[in-house]
């Protein structure tokens, strides 16, 4: 007689997985399949709905599982019309009918329990949590979509999650003082400076504990908490009585928008989009154009700009521009597909603008300096920027962990796709100071007068973005920069190096 082949293993755990209620009571599958279930479910269904191209759940189910085999090579995956087949070694196999390919949810149960034939079958992945297991499906199940859609882990979910909500501050610090504390130091525009807190008020209890005999690093943990939570703060000003104030701790981000000076011209540094950025950069343009006199021009340099807060980057683009569609996004699921506009007052007052990016600006910042460049408001310096105009939507899922899909592709003011293009500056430093120079002579002699801005002519297509390639910014972009600001080559300082030779 023929050797009888061995059944195939879990096949009534399996069944009853996958089956209705009078089969599930027989086997209940245990919490852990249960979640199994409910994050691929999840994750199908995300991806199908929102992801810019149509995907299938049987098709991203099937690809999951073969994630598999990273920890054990023995494990296979076929996808037939009407089941899913899983090798689990060279003598048995399980078989599992196939769902209609759209139903996410089918799909789901029928990936949990695949899950839970192959641990079955092999150690390898038995000693492995069940975290992991899920894991090794859900990151094979998002690659190879796009360059950017990914699984991210709990512990790496959390950590971005806190990174975009921030601690919480009061925006002061305390300095023990006799039978107290007193306000040592405050945050402009924070939680107790909104408060009317100011320098040497006391405090007198946080939360009701006194402040009295507090050592300085326990006046810091008392002030510390989350943000958006609440802190119940006792102060005495000067010689008013005691009250009680309540403040709500704000997100403490590191700050995106700085101002320094070069040889006398403004340049504000964006180094990213937080929740935060836009107030700042108008607040920061406001106070130039308010100046007396006020600059005739100023430098906005997103070299290093990786993108952050798609709203933020319109922000921006908005303290710059009193009309026009700054940016648009497209995609297929209707809350993808939207168009940002600009409207109000140009905070600037005309004042002329010269945007710097190199090859590291990305996403966001790309958005700002094509929306600044394509509707005349600034003329832009520096290299190819990266080309990354895909956005991301980050999709929880029910064990805490993420995923991060690509929904929609920017476009800028002219319909154009900033994926793969990037933003190509009128004036490139990236090939050298001499190439430079002649680029800046042709802006300054199409350019207005310097109240009026500039009239940009368009950046070049010729030869893609290896005509003017990418690159790290450099000093060379701040002195280019200042070439136009001051409208004549003669008036250029050195280039750096050149006084040297």
């Amino acid at each position: 007689m023929g050797k009888r082949a061995r059944p195939a293993p879990l096949l009534c755990a399996l069944a009853a997985l996958l089956a209705g209620p009078s089969a599930a009571a027989e086997i209940r599958p245990d919490r852990e399949a249960v979640l199994d279930q409910a994050v691929f479910a999840s994750a199908l269904a995300a991806l199908r709905d929102r992801h810019i191209e149509q995907l299938v759940p049987a098709q991203r189910m099937a690809a999951g599982l073969k994630g598999l085999a990273v920890a054990d090579p023995s494990i296979t995956v076929v996808i037939a019309p009407d089941r899913l087949e899983l090798g689990l070694d060279s003598t048995s196999r399980t078989i599992l009918p196939a769902p209609r390919p759209a139903d996410a949810e089918a799909w789901g149960r029928t990936g949990a329990a695949a899950l839970n034939a192959a641990t079955a079958a092999s150690p390898r992945l038995a000693r492995l949590k069940p975290a992991q297991r899920r894991g090794l499906v859900l990151d094979e199940m998002a690659s190879g979509l796009d360059p950017y859609s990914r699984f991210v882990p709990l512990a790496e979910a959390s950590a971005q999650r806190r990174q975009r909500l921030g601690s919480g501050t009061l925006g002061l610090s305390l300095e023990p003082e006799g039978n107290g504390a007193r306000v040592g130091a405050l945050v402009p525009e924070g939680p107790a400076w909104r408060a009317g807190l100011a320098l040497g008020d006391k405090v007198i209890e946080i939360d009701g504990r006194p402040t009295a005999g507090l050592a300085l690093e326990e006046l810091e943990a008392a002030l510390a908490g989350a943000s958006g939570t609440a802190a119940r703060l006792v102060v005495q000003r000067r010689a008013a009585p005691a009250e009680s104030l309540l403040l709500v701790r704000a997100p403490d981000l590191p700050p995106t928008a700085s101002l320094s000076w070069h040889q006398g011209w403004p340049v504000i540094a964006v180094s990213g989009f937080s929740r935060e950025t836009g107030e700042i950069v108008g607040r920061l343009v406001a106070g130039l154009a308010a100046r007396q006199p006020a600059p005739t021009g100023l430098i906005l340099d997103l070299r290093g700009n990786r993108g952050g807060l798609l709203q933020q980057a319109v922000a921006v683009s908005d303290v710059f521009l009193a009309d026009g569609e700054v940016v648009a996004a497209r995609g297929r699921h209707p809350d993808a597909s939207r168009s940002y506009l600009a409207g109000g007052a140009d905070l600037a007052e005309g004042m002329a603008i010269v945007v710097l990016v190199d090859g590291a600006t990305a996403s966001a910042a790309e958005a700002v300096a094509a929306a600044l460049q394509e509707l005349g408001r600034a003329v832009v310096v520096g290299s190819a920027t990266r080309g990354k105009g895909l956005i991301q939507y980050v999709h929880p899922l029910p064990d805490g962990s993420e995923l991060h899909i690509t929904w929609a592709r920017l476009l800028g003011p002219r319909g154009g796709s900033i994926q793969g293009r990037g933003v190509m500056p009128e004036l490139c430093t990236s090939r050298g100071e001499a190439a430079a120079r002649e680029e800046a002579g042709r802006l300054i002699s199409a350019s207005h007068d310097a109240r009026a801005g500039f009239a940009p002519a368009a950046a070049s297509e010729a030869g893609g973005r290896s005509a003017c390639p990418a690159a790290e910014g450099g000093a060379l972009d701040i002195t280019a920069a200042l070439w136009l600001l001051r409208r004549s080559l003669a008036e250029a300082p050195a280039p750096p190096g050149e006084a040297a030779r």
